[in-house]
């Protein structure tokens, strides 16, 4: 009897030790993260992508915010799939709660013709629900008022397509856009610029144009972490997304699982 009242015991707390993990409430996510143009291909076994899936796993409650763009876009053909290595590797590294990825869009400032540009979100759309991204980013962004209307039509594309209503729509002008953007818009690329020419006064920041729905892209920065900078952008003004890198967007910043815990630790 005691041998059976025994196993019954640790039967019982094995069950509940499970569901005690089954049922743990998620990790809450930080309000400020890092936006990363990954702009690099993985390669096999991910191996060009790993010190991100390291930083993501690292930082549990860090946000991170992937753009991903196969070739200046989806791919050439509309309405095929990334190859093998892609699927693979955007699976994985979103299958971290605390990443999200979202798809590259060129729009030429307003000249690229509004079919190609269509065609585009068509094609992420239909990718695989797996490796499927959630939401467009809009490169060349040109956020005027003259302009307005058909972005905000290109925001319209984005939500009634398969990516779905709630989809992240993200713009990037790389400078101030007009503030009626920010009406349609979950993210807007504020400032994209070398590091040494960037200033926090550049920024526009107040109730029509609100922090949290603002990014900062620097590069060519220094290879240590500018850490009074990442304090003063993600800690005190509040600013959604930032990355800074030392070099250009097809490699890994020097400093990048350094940079990552400083994002982190500035909120």
């Amino acid at each position: 009897m005691n041998l059976y009242l025994a196993n019954l015991s640790q039967t019982m707390f094995a069950f509940l030790f499970i569901l005690a993990l089954v049922l743990r409430p998620a990790l809450a996510l930080l309000s400020k993260g890092v936006i990363f143009p990954l702009y690099i291909y993985p390669g096999d076994e991910c191996a060009a992508w790993a010190p991100v899936f390291t930083a993501a796993t690292a930082n549990p409650t860090l946000p991170f915010l992937v753009i991903a763009n196969p070739d200046s876009g989806p791919g050439a053909v509309a309405n095929t799939q990334p190859d093998s290595n892609y699927q693979t590797c955007l699976t994985n590294l979103t299958a971290h709660a605390n990443v999200r990825s979202i798809g590259y869009v060129a729009t030429g400032y307003g000249t690229r013709a509004s079919a190609a540009v269509e065609a585009d979100i068509a094609t992420y759309a239909q990718w695989s629900a797996a490796y499927r991204p959630s939401g467009i980013f809009f490169d060349e962004t040109e956020a005027t008022p003259a302009f307005e209307a058909l972005y905000r039509s290109y925001a319209a594309a984005v939500h009634s397509s398969t990516l779905g209503s709630s989809a992240f729509v993200a713009f990037n002008p790389g400078v101030v856009p007009d503030a009626a953007f920010y009406g349609f818009a979950d993210l807007i690329v504020s400032a994209e610029d070398f590091y040494q020419d960037f200033s926090t006064s550049d920024l526009t920041i107040n109730a029509t144009a609100p922090a949290a729905k603002q990014a900062v892209i620097l590069h060519a920065g220094p290879s240590a972490t500018p850490v009074d900078l990442v304090r003063q952008l993600t800690g005190q003004l509040g600013i959604r997304y930032i990355f800074i890198t030392d070099a250009e967007y097809t490699s890994i910043p020097k400093d990048w699982l350094n940079f990552c815990a400083n994002v982190a630790a500035a909120q």
